[in-house]
């Protein structure tokens, strides 16, 4: 009899043990479960709180509040002013640097489409680094030294894979003199093939089991910016090497719309344009479009002018400044004046039966027009991504504007629709092919071709 309620007694403290075991399991699960729901609760009102800050910048500050005692009021004046104070400071701030970049710009379009193009290469890696550096974590880099080096291999890929927009012509004349330069144009989209494909297999070759998740999300973000960032930016130096006209008229439309777009959405906004982006308001969005266009109509007619800005730059590199009294070409009929008979409508206001306008005026206020409208796009991709990974800017390089990427957005999208435009509307065209374009083409072909060429061309001028 003791020895069964002895053991009945024991099964009743192991049930009870079995009992607390699983009540702590579940109270263990309980309290993870609950930990996430106050996490993701925390997140979702952190969030919150920075929409509301956000917009809250954009809104006048009212020094009443009803329902207040007078410690409330005196301290809403103290933070009011105190956000004043740092709003004030930024406007400083970010116009300095604002002049500072500008500024910068010009001279180096000054320098030549040479250093127009390094200018750009510049940027294109500054913002590869911040979008790479968005979810990188520099423990798991240091286990894993090789993938950083990994990193600047593909981006040289790409720059050498998209070399045939922009390098590889303007190293034709030279593969006659040099056999290497011949092996490398001849043979540039094998050469890319192996390139990267060598950096697939090194990638796969430095897998490790206990960081495979993190390699392959930093692999995703990597082919994600050479595809988004890199290949697109590269279509800005093929514009530069077409002439400055297409690369500086869509740059400054840019500058142009994201600075009036700031001033008078700060001075006039009120009705939010992007939920996602609280300091983006209709008022800025509508004015900064309209002043766009004029700046295209005006810019346009100003760069059409000058050889400097119209003329092709076929040498890939050039001493600073020289530009300016080496380069000169038979100008390109897009940017030769035309004669436009006026309505009679319009007759009074410009006096005269007609004007003068050269087709690239008309092509500028096209690209003014996706500036103006379509560009800003970019921004708003850019925005959203930020919200995503709950980040205020893609870095801190400049002062008052945050990093390369939150400056360089729109461009690229502007970049690759000029490019785009005018090889489908200008370059294309048969009556615009000049005179330079016919021998650069005809440096690229083969001995025996160029002996046919030149034969044709003597039964033609005999006849």
């Amino acid at each position: 009899m003791r020895n069964s309620r002895h053991k009945k007694n024991n099964s009743i403290f192991d049930d009870t043990e079995h009992e607390t075991e699983s009540d702590n399991f579940f109270s263990e699960v309980e309290l993870r479960r609950r930990v996430g729901n106050k996490k993701e609760f925390y997140e979702d009102n952190q969030i919150k709180e920075i929409n509301k800050n956000e917009s809250n910048e954009n809104k006048k500050i009212d020094g009443t509040c009803s329902g207040t005692n007078k410690t409330d009021k005196h301290s809403n004046l103290f933070t009011n002013s105190h956000k004043n104070n740092n709003g004030d400071l930024n406007w400083v701030t970010r116009t300095i640097w604002t002049i500072i970049l500008l500024s910068s710009f010009l001279v180096i379009l000054a320098a030549g489409h040479t250093y127009s193009a390094i200018l750009v290469l510049v940027l294109i890696s500054a913002v590869y680094q911040e979008v790479n550096s968005l979810k990188k974590s520099a423990e798991e880099d240091k286990r894993l030294p090789f993938f950083y080096t990994l990193r600047w291999y593909w981006l040289g890929v790409t720059l050498f894979s998209t070399g045939k927009l922009w390098w590889v012509p303007l190293i034709e004349k030279y593969r006659r003199n040099y056999y290497i330069l011949y092996l490398i144009v001849y043979y540039h989209s094998l050469i890319s093939y192996i390139g990267a494909l060598f950096g697939f297999i090194a990638f796969i070759l430095s897998l490790r089991n206990y960081t495979l998740r993190y390699q392959f999300s930093q692999f995703g973000i990597m082919i994600l910016s050479l595809l988004l960032v890199v290949t697109q930016s590269v279509f800005m130096i093929a514009n530069a090497y077409r002439g400055l006209f297409w690369f500086i008229l869509p740059s400054c439309l840019v500058i142009c719309n994201d600075i009036f777009a700031y001033i008078i959405g700060k001075i006039f906004g009120k009705t939010r344009l992007y939920r996602l982006s609280p300091k983006k308001t209709v008022e800025g969005f509508v004015g900064a479009s309209i002043i766009t266009i004029f700046a295209a109509i005006i810019l346009g007619n100003i760069l059409s002018k000058n050889q400097i800005f119209i003329c092709p730059q076929n040498e890939l590199l050039e001493k600073p400044f020289s530009m300016w009294y080496k380069l000169r070409c038979d100008p390109n009929p897009v940017f030769l004046p035309k004669p436009y008979n006026i309505p009679p409508v319009l007759k009074f206001i410009f006096g005269k039966d007609h004007i003068y306008i050269s087709d690239s005026q008309l092509h500028a206020i096209v690209i003014g027009v996706f500036t103006a409208f379509v560009a800003p796009f970019g921004g708003f991709f850019a925005s959203g991504l930020k919200r995503a990974l709950r980040i205020k800017d893609f870095g801190s390089a400049i002062p008052g504007h945050g990093g390369i990427t939150d400056r360089f957005d729109c461009q690229i999208l502007t970049g690759v629709f000029t490019y785009l435009y005018i090889r489908a509307f200008i370059f294309t065209n048969p009556k615009s092919v000049s005179l330079d374009l016919v021998i650069k083409l005809a440096k690229m072909l083969p001995e025996p071709e160029i002996q046919h060429l030149i034969s044709v061309l003597s039964d033609h001028i005999s006849v």
